[in-house]
């Protein structure tokens, strides 16, 4: 399965959105002196949302978050990224689960994503993921264990 490029759609943020949007490129501009544009989108909250926000980010759509969901979990469950990941992710809430048995339920629409998934499609993507509300960042640096 391949991804598909959608236009740039131009939708209005809220005011509300504007204003956090204004703060995150503040944010990232003092940390980083990188400047950014930043666009917030409401993201459908159905269980599949960390792979609908990818989708949007990579594709300019949300359509697409089952193929994003297949790119990562078939990306965990390579032999070289599932050791690493079981090494970062060992104990925790997951100690029990088996990293096989995580990625096989994490196939399935509507499993949430979890940090593993996040750092995953970071490294995937060779991009810097930030989830807002934890304040988790994972980057490809971070997560240099995976290389």
């Amino acid at each position: 399965m391949n991804l598909t490029i959608f236009p740039q759609a131009h939708s209005e943020m809220s005011p509300s959105h504007k204003s956090v949007a204004r703060q995150l490129e503040q944010h990232i501009f003092a940390r980083s002196t990188t400047a950014v544009s930043v666009h917030i989108d409401s993201i459908a909250g159905d269980g599949n949302c960390l792979f609908r926000a990818l989708s949007n980010a990579v594709t300019r759509s949300q359509t697409q978050h089952d193929i994003l969901r297949l790119y990562v979990t078939s990306y965990m469950a390579e032999p070289e990224v599932a050791e690493k990941l079981r090494s970062l992710f060992a104990g925790g809430d997951r100690e029990a689960e088996s990293h096989t048995q995580h990625v096989l339920a994490m196939q399935q629409a509507g499993q949430w994503g979890t940090e593993q998934e996040i750092a995953a499609a970071a490294h995937l993507l060779d991009s810097l993921l930030r989830n807002i509300l934890q304040q988790t960042v994972l980057s490809p640096a971070l997560c240099s264990t995976l290389h």
